[in-house]
């Protein structure tokens, strides 16, 4: 017989998730899942930007294009944006202060949004050279951060999991994308 889905929570302003006959259910498998491919993505590209890994530019080549893309002055924010991305994912693998890291995420994520929209004249597929996989990257880490690690996590019950919390973090992040693409 399969669980049943009637709602229950952990805590007090827990969001409601479903029953399970173990310590965790489908839904923790899912957001670890995400999480794993997810932080494996954000290395890897963190990785490039910091280190040339997977051919990428590596600090000064990131730094170049960063200074070309309007972000100045390029070294310092290409470290910040390669540091982001990096940690952020080795972060989300473990489930480690998740919301932080997607915080961090979202507003690298805005900033590589809107200078690959600059980029591809506004074109959305990126098959056009357009935004859609940084836009999805974005909306990735804004949903990690509002739903939470979960169980299977190194964050689950710890004061920082609070849906007050997340939700702080994921409009800080938001906020934080907003002002780096004005100000560049």
């Amino acid at each position: 017989m399969a669980a049943t889905a009637t709602p229950t929570t952990d805590r007090a302003d827990a969001t409601p998730t479903p029953r399970t006959r173990g310590r965790f259910s489908e839904h923790d498998l899912g957001l670890l899942a995400i999480r794993v491919i997810a932080g494996v993505v954000f290395i890897a590209h963190g990785g490039q930007k910091l280190f040339g890994w997977f051919n990428g530019n590596g600090l000064t080549g990131t730094a170049q294009f960063f200074e070309s893309a309007g972000y100045s002055p390029g070294k310092p924010l290409a470290f910040l944006a390669g540091l982001a991305e990096l940690g952020g994912g080795a972060l989300l693998i473990v489930g480690l202060g998740t919301s932080f890291a997607g915080a961090a995420l979202i507003a690298t994520m805005a900033g590589a949004t809107a200078v690959k929209a600059d980029a591809g004249k506004n074109a959305f597929f990126a098959m056009n050279s357009g935004y859609e996989y940084e836009l999805l990257l974005t909306v990735l880490a804004l949903g990690i951060t509002l739903v939470g690690a979960g169980r299977l996590s190194i964050d689950h019950g710890r004061p920082w999991d609070r849906g007050v919390v997340r939700y702080a973090l994921a409009a800080g992040g938001i906020v934080v994308g907003i002002i780096t693409v004005l100000v560049r």
